[in-house]
């Protein structure tokens, strides 16, 4: 469908927020999610002239793969656990960044491929507190 008019629609934000989300492509208010969606944006909005629609996300997807930048499996699994939570999400980030984090990395993939196995089963929040005693 030929464009209509300048602007993008809330519809299309969202039919391409979907679509990364389905692909794996990081879409947030980062440099490299700025970037992706200029690209696939402007590719089908300027170039082809057409609304951002799930057909055209697929076509657009399939010229452009080598060019976008998507999330590491890591990073995709914690993107999908922060959604869900993202207070406990923030509790832990913060925890990773502080200085009672003296063993587990920090930064970098690593920290990512770890935090998942924090977020569904621990509680972030606990993860400060001294283990009870027994009795």
């Amino acid at each position: 469908m030929a464009r209509t008019n300048e602007q993008l629609t809330q519809q299309e934000i969202d039919v391409f927020q979907e679509f990364c989300s389905a692909h794996r492509i990081i879409s947030d208010e980062s440099e490299v999610g700025q970037a992706n969606g200029n690209l696939i944006g402007g590719y089908i909005a300027f170039t082809w002239r057409e609304d951002i629609t799930p057909q055209t996300l697929a076509v657009a997807f399939g010229v452009l793969r080598d060019r976008i930048v998507f999330y590491t499996p890591a990073r995709f699994e914690y993107k999908k656990i922060a959604d869900e939570d993202s207070a406990r999400a923030n509790t832990l980030n913060q925890w990773f960044h502080s200085s009672a984090n003296s063993s587990l990395f920090k930064d970098g993939e690593q920290a990512f491929q770890i935090s998942p196995l924090f977020l569904p089963n621990s509680g972030a929040v606990k993860l400060r507190q001294k283990p009870s005693k027994m009795r």
